[in-house]
């Protein structure tokens, strides 16, 4: 994959990137059969597609229904085409420059339904935000852990997302599953879900997830409401909120906070470029404003050397990465 070029100059780096982006999307367009009616975007810049408001350009595919999806996977990996399955970009640095990397994402939109079995079932695109919310409006209890997160039910999946309040894990989800020459409902073991971690590989796309949920009964969702709104008043007292992050940078360690190590280490508002250690939340690397992938990258890293300097202790990011070729931070 290819990242800047800082010795050319502006015309020709712009003509040597339109040349080979173009090359990248057209072996993209000429892997996938003819009869796939799919929408494939020229090479958008995905600062506009993360929360963290940084990262290179790359083309992006739109997946509709799970038929087009399973062709599209089976075609991508047959032709070796790179790619990564993008949801609303809230756990991901995606590297600079011009990437020979495709972006899918899932547009399925489908409204939340009940299956026979009883169990709530939402489109792997669907906002956490806005589940919880449309559990609260139809009387159902359960997701509220997923309060203040910012990303998809596809991405609660892959990651096993939660708070200090639970995790997707909890509610004992099955997941429709598409990969290449396959679809069908995983769940358990074959999930695999643990801390910030699931065993969904990274060619699986997530199309749907049921949850167990709970039927309210009386005033409880008034009262979950109440709770949630007063988790909600504290986090945005206590985190930052107002700027570009991919929330916490790192995972808590047994028995400790990770926010407490850094800030122990005394790297609040330590920064590199654009990117900074939040004086507000140490455990968040936030976007000034002007931060690079590069810059936010060496930031852990620093991070991650000082506290064990510091403390002795290793500390795992939750974050996920995307277009680098090997792993930045080692």
């Amino acid at each position: 994959m290819r990242g800047n070029h800082p010795t050319l100059g502006p015309s020709l780096a712009l003509k040597e990137w339109y040349n080979l982006s173009m090359a990248f999307l057209d072996r993209v367009r000429s892997s996938l059969p003819r009869s796939l009616s799919v929408k494939i975007s020229p090479p958008n810049p995905l600062s506009k597609r993360t929360t963290l408001r940084c990262g290179g350009h790359a083309p992006l595919l739109e997946l509709e229904s799970p038929e087009e999806a399973g062709q599209a996977l089976e075609a991508l990996r047959a032709h070796q085409i790179p790619f990564y399955i993008l949801g609303r970009g809230s756990n991901l640095i995606v590297a600079d420059g011009e990437l020979d990397l495709l972006f899918l994402t899932v547009r399925n939109q489908g409204a939340p339904r009940v299956d026979p079995e009883g169990r709530v079932v939402f489109s792997a695109d669907q906002a956490l935000p806005g589940a919880l919310a449309w559990c609260h409006a139809n009387g159902w209890l359960g997701l509220e852990w997923a309060a203040g997160i910012p990303g998809t039910m596809g991405g609660a999946v892959r990651m096993n997302a939660g708070t200090r309040g639970g995790e997707i894990k909890d509610n004992r989800p099955i997941a429709r599953v598409l990969s290449a020459g396959e679809d069908r409902w995983k769940a358990g073991a074959e999930l695999g879900l643990a801390y910030r971690h699931s065993a969904l590989s990274a060619g699986d796309l997530v199309w749907e997830c049921a949850l167990a949920l709970k039927k309210a009964e009386g005033g409880a969702v008034e009262e979950a409401r109440r709770e949630v709104a007063s988790y909600l008043k504290k986090r945005n007292d206590t985190q930052p909120l107002d700027q570009p992050s991919f929330g916490s940078t790192f995972a808590n360690p047994s028995g400790d906070s990770a926010g407490r190590l850094i800030e122990a280490a005394g790297l609040k508002g330590r920064t590199r470029g654009g990117a900074m250690v939040s004086p507000k939340h140490a455990n968040f690397v936030v976007n000034t404003g002007s931060a690079t992938a590069r810059d936010v990258v060496d930031l852990i890293r620093e991070v991650r050397e000082a506290v064990e300097r510091a403390h002795g202790i290793v500390l795992r990011t939750e974050v996920c990465f995307a277009g680098f070729q090997k792993d930045p931070l080692a």
